[in-house]
């Protein structure tokens, strides 16, 4: 009766061969650094997008009055909204794509959008 072996010389190869691919392809990923992410603002007066790398404050001005925002650390927010519920401002400081807040008496909207495009030919998913 013959012993089953369950490791052969060759299965050390093919772990270590796995376990590089998985490193790299990590250590290539990681390495990747996209440009910034960019806060969308958009009123009755146009669209305006800002990094959110550049802290600064923003005023926005709509049908009943002026909309204060500002970009601090990453972030994007409404400091003072001239509508009375003041949601917008409660809403808090947005950073994640895809997060937004308005101010609909104002209207104002505030959205973040994942990444700028890196030049002003950029393909985004949907073009084919």
């Amino acid at each position: 009766m013959s012993e089953r072996r369950w490791f052969r010389p060759w299965d050390s190869a093919v772990y270590a061969l796995c376990i590089g691919v998985v490193v790299g392809f990590s250590l290539f990923a990681g390495a990747r650094s996209g440009p910034a992410a960019v806060a969308q603002i958009t009123s009755d007066g146009g669209e305006f997008v800002f990094s959110l790398d550049e802290d600064r404050a923003i005023e926005v001005h709509g049908p009943i009055g002026v909309s204060r925002l500002l970009i601090e650390d990453g972030r994007a927010r409404f400091t003072h909204a001239p509508c009375r519920d003041q949601i917008c401002v409660y809403a808090g400081p947005l950073s994640d794509s895809g997060a937004w807040a308005a101010c609909l008496p104002n209207r104002v909207f505030l959205s973040i959008a994942g990444r700028m495009p890196q030049d002003a030919d950029a393909i985004d998913g949907l073009s084919f």
